[in-house]
């Protein structure tokens, strides 16, 4: 795991939202589900962050977590003004996972998205997703 430094955080009335050098978005839980409010407040920080920047977002889920259709509206809106590369949901237990990666299924995301029980595991995924995205594009542009 790398020691990229936390440069800005955004505080949650259901979690907190950090960003560190590596331009990883983390969100960590600390109970309850995702108000509205919360969901608004997040969408005017990306904004400002990440308008026409690419990360990569890594999503803590706690126990009890649910994701509002808001959330998922949002998520998969391709008109919104920031864009991420990569999705890793981290999951609490084999059940969660078996679920989530049940829905992925049949909704498909707009990005890769993959579902871990091990944080470090989806954080080594999503560095290859951003080398792999880099790579592309290098290439496309002819700069190898």
């Amino acid at each position: 795991m790398s020691l990229a430094k936390i440069v800005d955080q955004l505080d949650l009335s259901t979690g907190q939202i950090t960003l560190n050098s590596e331009n990883l978005v983390s969100f960590e839980p600390i109970g309850g589900s995702l108000t509205t409010e919360d969901v608004e407040k997040a969408n005017k920080w990306f904004k400002q962050k990440f308008k026409n920047k690419s990360f990569s977002t890594l999503i803590e889920v706690g126990d009890n977590s649910t994701i509002h259709s808001e959330i998922i509206q949002l998520l998969r809106d391709s008109n919104r003004e920031w864009k991420n590369g990569a999705d890793a949901f981290v999951l609490k237990n084999f059940a969660q996972k078996l679920v989530m990666d049940l829905y992925l299924q049949f909704n498909l995301p707009l990005v890769p998205t993959r579902t871990y029980l091990k944080k470090a595991k989806a954080v080594r995924w999503l560095h290859q997703q951003r080398f792999a995205s880099t790579a592309l594009l290098q290439e496309k542009n002819g700069d190898y």
